[in-house]
């Protein structure tokens, strides 16, 4: 009859260990276990995020640090005194029209009449039927001319103007012109006016 206390006491330690350990977590449970997230905290401070550190500045950027901020000032308008074609050295003939014509264009073996101004690049003036008061008259193709004037002259018509851009290698070259007016290796710029065709 004494052994009766001894197993109830085996069975009440053997219910507190069965209550005392966790039931295990099923691998099949559809509730994730939230991930662990870490903060960092400022001393005596409230939760703070960790600083991100800001890219270096390129290498090859444009834009020193240092450097002033660039004006917003509109740049002064260049001047018009020269147009870019006549102010570099053409390496072949440069034709811009100036004011276009009407009737028959200029062909090889047409006699012209016009009034021109011949300049140099500087702005000196060498020759002017304008100045002279009387249009020139000229044949095409027979070698009267220049060869940029031979070139620059075809495809023009009557009332047209037109301005001639010509290397020294289509003008007078090494020999130079006009007495001195025309240095040698000289580019040559011409207005021309056309005034008839026959």
């Amino acid at each position: 009859m004494r052994a009766a206390p001894t197993l109830l006491c085996c069975w009440a330690l053997t219910a507190a260990v069965a209550c005392a350990s966790p039931e295990p977590r099923r691998s099949d449970s559809p509730i994730a276990e939230p991930p662990v997230v870490q903060e960092v905290v400022a001393p005596g401070g409230p939760t703070m995020a960790a600083p991100v550190a800001e890219p270096a500045l390129a290498a090859s950027s444009p834009v020193s640090a240092s450097a002033p901020p660039a004006s917003t000032q509109p740049a002064p308008a260049a001047e018009a005194s020269s147009s870019p074609s006549e102010t570099a050295e053409p390496t072949d003939l440069v034709i811009q029209d100036l004011r276009p014509g009407h009737g028959k264009p200029v062909t090889k073996g047409d006699r012209v009449t016009v009034h021109y101004v011949g300049r140099l690049p500087g702005g000196l003036v060498f020759d002017s039927t304008r100045d002279r008061g009387k249009p020139a008259t000229f044949d095409i193709g027979k070698g009267q001319l220049i060869p940029g004037w031979e070139r620059g002259m075809l495809g023009m018509k009557p009332g047209g103007r037109r301005r001639l851009v010509i290397p020294s290698s289509l003008g007078y070259g090494a020999k130079g012109a006009a007495g001195g007016k025309i240095p040698p290796n000289s580019t040559l710029i011409f207005e021309i006016e056309l005034v008839s065709v026959p």
